[in-house]
């Protein structure tokens, strides 16, 4: 190999890591990413699991069109909640803040399922 080639084939190479280090993601992030995101997935911060969280959700259908409102309004309160995940693993009895949208989103989950 000469020798111009050979540090071709090296500037290649350390050039690859640098650009997979550059933080950008090359695909958007999809309903179930947003929803985990935001929710932690229905779990408590300490048992979170981004990847698991997402297939969880793909699998589930959650981001099923026909529930598509529910889904929505379940997110939307979830953002405008700063309280909504601590609320989720208090146990307190009290109710959380974003509790009824979380209900009538696994109801429409749920529904949509049986029809499958």
């Amino acid at each position: 190999m000469r020798l111009g080639s050979w540090l071709w084939l090296m500037g290649a190479a350390f050039a690859l890591p640098v650009q997979a280090c550059s933080g950008g993601y090359p695909l958007a992030p999809t309903p179930c990413d947003e929803w985990c995101d935001v929710t932690k997935g229905g779990d408590c911060r300490d048992y979170y699991f981004p990847a698991t969280c997402v297939a969880e959700c793909e699998r589930g259908n959650m981001d099923a069109e026909a529930c598509r409102p529910e889904f929505d309004a379940t997110i939307s309160c979830f953002r405008h909640s700063p309280h909504a995940l601590d609320q989720r693993c208090a146990y307190d009895n009290l109710p959380d803040d974003c509790s009824e949208e979380s209900q009538w989103l696994a109801a429409c989950v749920a529904a949509t399922q049986q029809t499958m």
